[in-house]
């Protein structure tokens, strides 16, 4: 592309620089991460989990199951050996030397290059490792986006599609959200940018081929086996799907809907009045097109589960918008200041100055030290030993704990993955092993089945926490705390801790119905007692709901779903309604909910409540247990 109104070097000049300035940016907007394993809070325990299922083999789809697969570890390792962080160094370096290339080559087509450089260092100074992986979706935006304004021409414009696809395929293994995500920007660059429907079919083709190519091929290469391909990709839709039952917002946030309601207006308004450059073609319409669908799948990935992690990704992104778009000259500069108030907004989000983001020093140390680790077995040794006495310390296991759990595989209950590696356990886990993301029944039941195979885990290892987001524990995953309930039994409490092991078999009877109550949403239902003080009272709950709270799911994230135990009121998962849910349980001291004051007493009354709810019917069964 030759040089525009605002440059002044040839396109030769542009390409050196940007590869000049894209390199250094390597360090000096190093995006770190913790290498250390040495933390017990629920990131730092499911980051743990996907290393440990690399270096162990676990088969992903059908032995561990979460948003990240078997490269999961590339944008999130842990110094574990040498190979994961030079893995980690060398992905992260791609994106951000790619990245930065990118911006630094169309921005110094319009402004002056000391304009181009500062704009890409803010925008890469201010990118955070927590969205590592998303960064993929917007290098695949911004290419497409100059591959349909012609920036991104002859030949290279031609095989954008299958280059978009073959990123795709691959990052499908890292985080299949992001990658199928990435395939979708694929397939719409090979649809809009196509001058015939020849053209466009055959594009298409080659997108996908080379997508599923890469897939299946990286797939093999990482030692897994064909045959659970099908099981990771529909599971994996399911957690893709399914995360908006993850929704929160806070009041105290809610002025991000307002800045970020302001920026989008911003863009459009600048679209309305001006509009990208060239002409009104089907490639300018599917820019536009792109554009929108793209800009909202970010927006829900920043503001459905509404925290500082989270929408600093969708501020982060409208940076990059407006300063990729190619605007007309009459206004090249008002994309500058959009971008900059973006980038001031994520600094508000982050409560830190947004000129602190623009520091590069700690990126700088951060960098060499992650080599360091690479390159030093020593340091990684090191390293290792004191994140085990770091965690031993926090964990403070007692020696009958342990003892416990040294009889055989073992599951941590929730997000305690990090105790398995401090203390050297043989992990089993269930495939959802952070349990509290089994958004689905199917899922549920996936890590249900998992307990009840003979081949399961033979403990499993609870602690006295809280569930997340104002959940009831035992209704977070109603057919695996069932299927425990049936099959374990406590070997012992001590503490904070508790240590389930395998009974020989089922303690569960066929369950007996104890009649059904329809009531309206928000009143009362009594829980029948049992018949007998060796039985279990469950409910299985379905709702009616209207068309507004379908089309609220669908499009964004639904209102919350609560259910009011006696006087006390708890989310739940919608699809877990349908339960079984424990009601009420006998008393004895080995039933797993028994042994742990979070579990809470029997119910005595019940009632469910949340948007578009008309009409809820409750389900009672009775279920015999045996000693």
């Amino acid at each position: 592309m030759p040089a525009t109104a605002g440059s002044t070097i040839s396109d030769r000049k542009r390409i050196y620089w940007a590869m000049s300035f894209s390199a250094a940016f390597v360090v000096l907007a190093w995006l770190p991460v913790s290498l250390h394993p040495d933390s017990t809070n629920i990131d730092p325990s499911w980051v743990l989990g996907i290393n440990l299922a690399n270096r162990i083999g676990l088969e992903f789809g059908t032995e561990l199951v979460f948003t990240y697969g078997p490269l999961g570890w590339l944008p999130r390792p842990l110094a574990l050996d040498a190979y994961t962080i030079t893995g980690y160094m060398v992905y992260t370096a791609a994106i951000i030397a790619v990245l930065s290339f990118i911006l630094l080559y169309a921005l110094s087509a319009r402004y002056p290059l000391w304009i181009a450089v500062a704009a890409t260092y803010a925008v890469m100074a201010a990118a955070s490792p927590s969205f590592l992986s998303e960064l993929v979706i917007v290098i695949a935006f911004v290419l497409a986006v100059l591959t349909l304004q012609g920036v991104v021409n002859g030949a290279a414009a031609r095989w954008m599609p299958v280059v978009l696809g073959v990123i795709g395929g691959a990052q499908m293994l890292v985080k299949f959200g992001t990658g199928l995500m990435t395939v979708g920007i694929a397939l719409a660059l090979a649809v809009f940018g196509s001058s015939s429907v020849r053209q466009a079919l055959i594009r298409t083709a080659g997108a996908i081929g080379a997508a599923i190519g890469v897939f299946l091929g990286l797939w093999l290469v990482s030692g897994q086996s064909i045959g659970a391909v099908d099981d990771y990709v529909v599971r994996s839709l399911q957690l893709a799907t399914e995360f908006v039952e993850m929704g929160v917002d806070s009041l105290e946030r809610a002025w991000e809907y307002v800045a970020a309601a302001g920026l989008v207006a911003a863009i459009a308004l600048a679209l309305a009045w001006s509009g990208p450059v060239g002409k009104r073609s089907p490639a300018t319409w599917g820019l536009l097109i792109l554009l929108g669908t793209v800009t909202w799948q970010m927006f829900r990935t920043g503001f459905v589960r509404h925290d500082r992690s989270h929408v600093i990704t969708f501020f982060w992104f409208i940076a990059v918008v407006a300063l990729v778009i190619p605007w007309r000259a009459r206004i090249r500069y008002l994309p500058l200041a959009i971008a900059g108030a973006a980038l001031l907004l994520l600094g508000a989000s982050l409560n830190v100055p947004a000129v602190q983001t623009l520091d590069p020093t700690s990126n700088m140390r951060a960098f060499f030290s992650d080599a360091r680790l690479a390159l030093s077995s020593d340091a990684r040794t090191q390293a290792l030993a004191q994140a085990r006495v770091d965690a031993r310390a926090n964990y403070d296991a007692s020696d009958a704990v342990l003892a416990a759990l040294d009889d055989g595989p073992t599951h941590t209950d929730s997000y305690q993955t990090t105790f398995v590696w401090a203390y050297d356990l043989d992990w089993r886990p269930v495939p959802i092993f952070q349990s509290y993301s089994a958004y689905s029944e199917q899922l549920d039941q996936v890590n249900a089945d998992h307990l009840a195979r003979p081949d399961g885990p033979h403990n499993v290892l609870r602690a006295s926490e809280k569930a997340i987001d104002g959940r009831f524990r035992p209704f977070e995953t109603p057919r695996y705390t069932y299927e425990m309930m049936c099959r374990f039994s406590t070997e012992i409490v001590d503490g904070h801790w508790q240590v389930l092991e395998r009974s020989p078999e089922t303690r569960c009877g066929e369950p007996v119905s104890l009649g059904v109550v329809e009531a309206r949403s928000g009143a009362l239902v009594p829980v029948p007692a049992p018949s007998s003080p060796d039985a279990l009272v469950v409910a299985k709950i379905d709702v009616e709901r209207s068309l507004a709270y379908s089309l609220l799911r669908r499009l964004f994230k639904p209102p919350p779903t609560s259910i009011v135990l006696d006087d006390r009121s708890y989310r739940i998962v919608a699809s877990h309604l349908s339960g079984p849910l424990l009601l009420s349980i006998p008393n004895w001291d080995r039933l797993p909910l028994r042994a742990l004051a979070i579990d809470g007493a029997n119910v005595e009354q019940l009632r469910v409540e949340g948007f578009g709810i008309s009409t809820v019917h409750v389900e009672f069964f009775e279920i015999p247990l045996s000693r």
